[in-house]
């Protein structure tokens, strides 16, 4: 973290249009950035086009835990739990990558899980996200190759086990 921030990680039980803006925002910048090293831009523009359907998002995410961590104001990462015990998503913007930030959000969604009576938490990590999560003790289940409007990526299903 920058000398002088304030990081600030909460869990949001209702997300504000401008919380959902800077979160879309965070996510295609770091997926066109960070993700840049393992997918092709066709992939990349595919899975974080310029055009993100807002609305389509709202209803996605209003049926899962958001937690959110922030640099004073600015959101700066975010992740996300479902109600059957996925990690949907769970990214931290580029200009932070390598600070911790993913981890500590990580342990505000075990946390959340071991409050849900959950044994266990999965996500399908992209080729760029498997390092991390083995590094907090998830195992590959299977590599997995999805097709996203007709393009293929390759990401990993992998699980944390008795989290309790």
């Amino acid at each position: 973290m920058k000398k002088g921030s304030n990081l600030f990680l909460k869990e949001i039980n209702n997300l504000e249009e401008k919380q959902l803006i800077e979160i879309i925002d965070l996510f295609y910048e770091t997926i066109q950035t960070v993700n840049k090293e393992d997918y092709d831009q066709k992939q990349l523009n595919i899975w974080a086009p310029e055009e993100i359907d807002i609305s389509k998002w709202k209803k996605r995410i209003s049926k899962n835990y958001i937690f959110t961590a922030c640099d004073n104001s600015k959101i700066i990462g975010f992740g996300e739990l479902s109600p059957n015990s996925c990690i949907d998503m769970l990214y931290v913007h580029k200009d932070y990558v390598g600070q911790e930030i993913g981890k500590k959000l990580l342990n505000m969604i075990v946390r959340k899980a071991i409050e849900l009576n959950m044994n266990e938490i999965f996500t399908e990590a992209s080729i760029t996200a498997r390092p991390f999560f083995e590094a907090q003790g998830f195992k590959v289940i299977k590599k997995e190759i999805k097709t996203l409007n007709d393009v293929e990526f390759i990401n990993f299903l992998m699980k944390k086990k008795e989290i309790i």
